[in-house]
């Protein structure tokens, strides 16, 4: 942060304003991706959580749907 603004009192003013609205464009482009990001990383955790626990839940299923219970009470 003390870079940006060591830059920005460096710089001509031109440059400066230019700079300026680069970084704004560029945290702009940071916030508007990360909540995807985030997003993306829970549905490959939940994914790979669900890979892990079907086969259990199938065979639960199954077991319950071959003792006679409904598939609605399995």
């Amino acid at each position: 942060m003390v870079g940006w603004i060591l830059l920005t009192l460096l710089l001509p003013a031109s440059m400066a304003h230019n700079l300026k609205i680069l970084v704004v464009l560029m945290a702009g482009m940071l916030f508007f991706m990360i909540p995807n990001m985030v997003v993306s990383s829970h549905q490959n955790t939940r994914r790979r959580e669900i890979k892990v626990h079907l086969p259990e839940a199938i065979d639960l299923l199954e077991v319950c749907a071959s003792s006679g219970m409904g598939l609605d009470m399995a």
